[in-house]
């Protein structure tokens, strides 16, 4: 199962690359996934699809702590 559902367009890959370099200069935040307060590295992916307004299932498979 995807869990971005049907594979992008050539035009929504372009929205969503545009949106994930939009935050370039976000603040790092582990489990983050708001871009005013910090995103983390799935942050990125989920934000950035969701802001071409694509559903996407979010990563929850993670410790609420950084390991050490």
């Amino acid at each position: 199962m995807r869990a971005i559902g049907e594979p992008l367009t050539v035009a929504e890959r372009a929205a969503w690359i545009a949106a994930a370099r939009a935050m370039i200069g976000v603040k790092w935040r582990h489990q983050g996934r708001d871009p005013v307060r910090g995103v983390d590295c799935a942050g990125l992916l989920v934000c950035a699809m969701q802001a071409i307004g694509r559903p996407v299932a979010d990563v929850s498979a993670y410790c609420r702590e950084p390991y050490r």
